[in-house]
């Protein structure tokens, strides 16, 4: 399984599945989000790039 680790804004930490991620919304006044496909929308302070390059690490 390939996953990634993110802790959210809320101080949570998640394991995500990289397939369960349907899209990332940048938004600038509240952090971005990861959305998933169960629905769970995660808020966090990395940036769209950081999570591309930990998903990126993730599929090889």
């Amino acid at each position: 399984m390939k996953t990634i680790y993110i802790m959210s804004k809320e101080s949570r930490d998640y394991i995500i599945n990289i397939s369960q991620i349907t899209c990332i919304h940048d938004s600038q006044n509240d952090g971005n989000k990861i959305v998933l496909s169960s629905g769970t929308i995660i808020r966090t302070d990395k940036t769209i790039s950081e999570i591309q390059k930990m998903i990126a690490e993730a599929s090889k």
